[in-house]
């Protein structure tokens, strides 16, 4: 998927298809607890996201 012609409705038809969409910055060699952290940010449901708290302990964690 092209991210510079994709439209959000393409995107969300995507997402309830199944399919996954990686960001053009989220490449193979990213560490998959960072991508493990941006899919519950992205999760439909908001009460399924972590906190604000929880981004930054997890990215403090990963920053040592």
């Amino acid at each position: 998927m092209n991210e510079t012609s994709t439209t959000p409705k393409d995107i969300f038809q995507s997402i309830k298809s199944g399919h996954e969409i990686r960001p053009p910055f989220l490449g193979d060699n990213t560490l998959y607890e960072i991508g493990h952290l941006m899919k519950r940010c992205w999760q439909e449901n908001p009460n399924d996201r972590p906190d604000f708290t929880s981004v930054l302990s997890t990215i403090k964690k990963l920053s040592k």
